[in-house]
């Protein structure tokens, strides 16, 4: 064999090796690029009511929810209530908490303030003494009594309605623990009125009442011109 024979041949077998290696490698796995999501969104608390409410009565806890945007609705959604003293005379504060967990470990929280105090009373609802009559304007007054300041908020988002006994009603108005209301009756009759709160927490109706005796309107003198006497 030649010198150059040899040489091709060289040639040739580094290529033939070269070749082999390269299939080789082509059958083998190639690494893979993995990608990775992280769910870092709290879940979304749904009916919760008001942070802040000033009651005379004591609200039930409404039913607060939970879904989450991976994870879907949450069956389990944690409830506490703490009970204070207020910040009125005889009145309580309430703390309410409510709490989801997703799959992730994302939490979400959410609070309610609520301020109790006792409720309104009526102390006596006066009305004129002179005879009533339908087409006259008629206008009461109730005094009102509370266990709790007055001057200091205690009057906040509360709205007087006052019942006429003939299916009406009318806004009062309240000032300085007084509530006035005024009524014109179309029908002679007896009437039993009452007055009654709406807060922020639902309405209440007073026990007292009021009996009203309205009768017919006042004859009034005919002053036509046909019947003046000369």
């Amino acid at each position: 064999m030649t010198r150059t024979s040899a040489a091709i041949l060289g040639t040739l077998l580094l290529l033939f090796q070269s070749a082999a290696v390269l299939s080789q490698s082509r059958r083998q796995p190639q690494p893979q690029l993995m990608s990775y999501s992280y769910d870092v969104t709290s879940p979304l608390l749904k009916g919760v009511p008001r942070d802040t409410l000033i009651c005379a009565n004591y609200p039930p806890a409404p039913k607060v929810t939970a879904v989450d945007e991976v994870d879907g609705p949450i069956n389990r959604v944690t409830f506490s209530e703490e009970v204070s003293e207020g910040p009125f005379l005889n009145s309580n504060l309430i703390l309410r908490q409510w709490s989801a967990t997703d799959a992730s470990g994302n939490t979400a929280e959410a609070y309610q303030f609520i301020v109790v105090r006792k409720p309104y009373s009526v102390a006596a609802i006066s009305a004129p003494d002179q005879p009533l009559s339908v087409d006259s304007e008629v206008a009461v007054l109730a005094a009102i009594s509370h266990s709790g300041n007055l001057n200091k908020g205690a009057r906040a988002n509360v709205t007087w309605t006052w019942a006429w006994g003939d299916g009406t009603e009318s806004e009062g108005n309240f000032t300085d623990h007084q509530v006035a209301g005024s009524h014109t009756y179309e029908h002679a009759g007896t009437y039993m009125i009452s007055l009654r709160y709406e807060d922020e927490c639902g309405s209440a109706v007073f026990p007292y009442q009021h009996k009203l005796t309205i009768g017919e309107s006042s004859p009034t003198a005919d002053t036509s011109p046909l019947n003046q006497q000369p």
